[in-house]
């Protein structure tokens, strides 16, 4: 081989060597640090404009042999919030019962719950049927997930309460029928 093309060769292999191997080195230093959020579950609920008590009066009826007139008893002034912070795949329910006192004998109150005002975001609850409260809790709101409803009347789900007859041969005419009424929000 002639001396020119070896250099040349020589040449080549040394370009390609420089070619494929960097000029300078660069030194890159990664560090990592792992943080753990945890949000605990939440459950909170409230009533508003807050727990004061509602009073039902039973009119006496305009003419004899007639049944006093209920229709026109009622009570909408109560609003129930909640915030709801859930594990996966489980949603919780809103029960009501009456957990002091008693409603009188002969009449039944009645709950009907609202469906979610548009205030808050997330899996809000669906009100059940017409709920008869008693002794006995039963779901009036089911399958909340992680929500909120937003706070104060006119968020949440409204709550109306109405009296209707059970048995009027129980009715006796009495000064005052206290109960207690219980809401709890429940897992499930």
């Amino acid at each position: 081989m002639s001396r020119n093309l070896v250099i040349m060769y020589v040449a080549c292999i040394l370009g390609l060597v420089m070619a494929i191997s960097p000029v300078h080195s660069q030194t890159t230093l990664t560090r990592s640090l792992t943080k753990q959020l945890i949000l605990q579950p939440i459950a909170m609920l409230d009533l508003e404009p807050d727990a004061s008590a509602i009073s039902f009066t039973l009119p006496a009826p305009a003419e004899a042999g007639a049944a006093p007139d209920l229709s026109g008893i009622s009570d909408n002034s109560k609003w129930i919030n909640y915030t709801s912070a859930v594990p996966p795949s489980t949603t919780r329910d809103i029960t009501v019962a009456v957990t002091g006192g008693t409603v009188p004998p002969g009449l039944n109150l009645l709950l009907t719950v609202s469906s979610a005002a548009v205030s808050g975001g997330g899996t809000k609850g669906t009100p059940t049927s017409q709920v008869t409260v008693g002794a006995t809790a039963q779901p009036c709101i089911q399958g909340i997930g992680g929500a909120f409803t937003g706070n104060g009347s006119n968020s949440g789900h409204q709550l109306t309460y109405t009296l209707d007859f059970g048995n009027f041969a129980q009715l006796y005419a009495v000064n005052t029928g206290n109960a207690v009424i219980t809401y709890t929000l429940v897992d499930h």
